[in-house]
């Protein structure tokens, strides 16, 4: 099927080496062109291996995905743009559907929702609240959608309708429980600085209620149970998030009161 809108991809990463290799390999020779976003501070193989690859490779140290995201749409063409991270992987479904969809003179959306399968501890994870995850990742990078500035859980903005593709992209989650736990740590701090900013004040329901829920609702609402070990561990440590979220909140609001 004959494109009649160019395509470019664009990967975000910064010591990506064990999975840089794969997401490329997966858009090698179906997109028009490829980008990296690394960040400057990347100490491993991931330019390197990035470099046997055609690619244009943007450099600038990482605060936020939403920012290191921008910045490179900003540096890149006013085209169709496929956004990936580094660890996943594009299907050959969602590849026959994004052709399908830029073989059309004008397509109807700016943007488009695509579905993402999870894996997780070795297993694609099938419950846990994982079920429903897509993500808005096939833009037209005109200006019109861009991440908003937030620290955490950014999600693409469009003042346009958003519509939806078949395929999936496959997203191998973390190596690891220690790489796991490290997101978690990192996102936990950039929670409570948002909820500072916003003036939340945690209590016993924030630290007691809302970790308990959160367990109840991925083990036994959303089905984890069914997804085994892994859904355990997956329901425990959102709960433990939310917990240590509202920890560190209570930290910020100790500093200040000390300084």
């Amino acid at each position: 099927m004959t494109r009649l809108h160019p395509l470019q991809v664009l990967i975000t990463a910064g010591n990506e080496e064990a999975n840089i290799a794969r997401v490329l390999q997966s858009v090698h020779g179906w997109a028009d062109s490829i980008y990296l976003m690394l960040d400057a501070r990347s100490t491993d193989r991931t330019e390197s291996i990035a470099s046997a690859y055609p690619v244009t490779i943007f450099r600038h140290p990482y605060d936020t995905p939403a920012r290191q995201k921008n910045r490179a749409l900003d540096q890149m063409p006013s085209q169709w743009t496929l956004i990936l991270d580094a660890d996943e992987e594009v299907t050959q479904h969602l590849r026959q559907a994004i052709d399908s969809l830029l073989s059309r003179p004008a397509p109807q959306h700016k943007a488009y929702w695509i579905r993402r399968k999870n894996q997780f501890m070795g297993r694609w994870i099938r419950y846990s609240g994982w079920q429903g995850d897509s993500v808005v990742r096939l833009i037209l990078n005109d200006g019109t959608c861009r991440y908003p500035d937030v620290l955490v859980h950014e999600e693409m903005e469009c003042p346009t309708p958003i519509g939806r593709l078949d395929g999936h992209i496959l997203h191998y989650t973390y190596q690891g429980l220690d790489q796991y736990m490290k997101k978690i740590h990192r996102y936990a701090s950039w929670q409570s600085q948002e909820l500072y900013r916003k003036g939340t004040n945690p209590s016993m329901f924030h630290f007691v209620v809302k970790p308990m829920f959160r367990f109840i609702k991925h083990y036994f609402i959303q089905l984890g149970i069914l997804d085994g070990i892994p859904g355990l561990a997956i329901s425990t440590i959102q709960a433990w998030a939310v917990f240590e979220r509202y920890l560190k909140l209570r930290d910020l609001y100790n500093q200040t009161n000390a300084s």
